[in-house]
């Protein structure tokens, strides 16, 4: 955790990966917005002060350019921003998802500032140190309710775990809550029907805050079926059940409530149908116009793919494989159709199987860890 804050002191604002985005959502949180909202056709997002933004401004230019300085007075000139009190529409990319509660050290920290009539630049720092101070508390739980093995504290010293660490991000608080996930079941399993009753609590709290902000742990909703089944409790089960189903629903709601922004989704497949007529036609157009809907999505990739697939076989008689449009052709095929809609349910049912045959092979082996 030293190595965190050195790091933390060391590396300029914004750095972490989409460090930028996860501010504007601690920041909509601290002023009381859980949801992000659509509003006059733009993507979900929220009203996000001006001061913020432009503190944000001093140090967009260092991201991903690691040959970039800033000038002293650069520095000195961000360090005096101060919150406006005005505020400009922002979409946080990518942060619909997330589930409020996992931003409340961030949020809190930014709040704290901007109450005290600190500058954006001290509230900013006040909110990567609230982070990291509860990642460790929830690090010292998980500690304390099942000692880690040590490939697990190895995880916790990777280069970029420490990293991020030090960042305003989500990851501090989602590694923290994870492992006392992890330290919950551990000890469930371990002492069976004699553990304590709130170790269940704490696996399934973490488990929801852990589920509901990364859909790529959704599979750990299994752990509270298990640890149920290990205590051989049908109330434990049944408060399982409502955790899969709140975190299920809770991500196929956002998914299916998030305005987008443009991009792939949205470009204008129909356009490739002109080179039924024109062989030689760019396919650039098909994925640099950013324009379309949604209606007639499926019909639209269907006859895309026909179109390409023409197009190359084409190529193909006439032995040109290396035209522009053949190579085109062919590289929009490896991809497939990006006109599809947001997997929404679809997703949520494919978690729902990954969660429910863990579970169920965990509890017919009866695994103990």
């Amino acid at each position: 955790m030293l190595l965190s804050i050195v790091l933390s002191a060391l590396t300029p604002s914004f750095q972490t990966p989409d460090e930028l985005d996860h501010v504007k959502r601690a920041y909509l949180l601290s002023k009381g917005q859980l949801l992000l909202h659509a509003r006059d056709g733009n993507p979900s997002g929220g009203e996000v002060d001006t001061g913020l933004l432009s503190y944000m401004q001093q140090f967009t230019q260092l991201v991903g350019k690691r040959a970039q300085k800033l000038t002293a007075e650069e520095l000195a000139r961000s360090e005096s921003i101060a919150w406006s009190g005005e505020t400009v529409y922002q979409a946080p990319s990518g942060t619909a998802y997330y589930f409020p509660a996992v931003y409340l050290p961030q949020a809190t920290g930014l709040a704290v500032g901007r109450v005290l009539g600190w500058t954006v630049a001290d509230s900013y720092r006040l909110a990567r140190y609230f982070s990291l101070a509860a990642a460790i508390a929830l690090l010292a739980l998980a500690f304390r309710i099942f000692a880690p093995p040590a490939g697990a504290l190895a995880l916790l010293v990777l280069p970029m775990t420490l990293f991020q660490f030090g960042g305003a991000v989500l990851d501090p608080v989602a590694t923290g809550l994870t492992f006392v996930a992890v330290a919950a079941f551990m000890r469930l399993a371990v002492d069976g029907r004699q553990a304590n009753a709130r170790i269940f609590i704490a696996l399934v709290a973490a488990t929801l805050l852990v589920c509901a902000s990364r859909a790529h742990m959704l599979p750990m909703l299994a752990l509270p079926f298990a640890a149920a089944w290990f205590a051989r409790c049908g109330r434990r089960f049944w408060i399982a059940l409502a955790l899969a189903v709140f975190v299920l629903g809770w991500t196929a709601v956002t998914i299916k409530t998030t305005v987008y922004a443009p991009g792939p989704r949205d470009a204008d497949h129909a356009a490739v149908v002109r080179l039924d007529h024109d062989p030689r036609g760019d396919f650039d157009a098909v994925d640099s116009r950013g324009r379309g809907s949604y209606r007639a999505g499926a019909e639209i990739d269907r006859e895309w793919q026909r179109q390409a697939e023409r197009q190359t076989a084409a190529c193909d008689r006439r032995g040109t494989d290396d035209e522009p449009a053949a190579r085109r052709a062919r590289r929009l095929l490896s991809v497939g159709g990006c006109h599809e809609s947001p997997p929404g349910v679809a997703v949520c049912a494919l978690a729902a199987v990954a969660t429910l045959l863990p579970a169920a092979m965990c509890t017919a082996a009866r695994i103990r860890w």
